[in-house]
């Protein structure tokens, strides 16, 4: 799974120290916004519960992981929360090991 440590991982990936409090990297998208981030309507998005498996956690976990800006939410016209697939499998790729000492 993951060596060092989830948070490590996740503030890794996302460019994110684990201990800094940011607002949620939330992007709203709506019809007839135009290109609002590397067209998201080509992305596949996953559900919170699709992430949480991936990453063996509940899905609450996952929405505090948004919440504290360590994944980028995008929220749909309803409400719900999507998450994009290729950051999600960034994520969860091995990190390299840091040298000793």
């Amino acid at each position: 799974m993951l060596e060092g440590g989830w948070r490590e991982a996740v503030a890794a990936a996302t460019g994110n120290p684990s201990n800094t409090t940011q607002r949620s990297r939330q992007v709203t998208y709506r019809r007839g916004m135009g290109d609002v981030d590397d067209d998201p309507l080509n992305a596949r998005l996953l559900t919170p519960g699709e992430v949480a498996t991936k990453f063996r956690v509940n899905p609450k976990t996952v929405a505090r992981w948004a919440a504290q800006g360590l994944l980028a939410r995008i929220r749909t016209p309803s409400g719900h929360s999507r998450y994009r697939e290729e950051e999600i499998r960034e994520l969860l790729q091995p990190q390299p090991a840091r040298p000793a000492g």
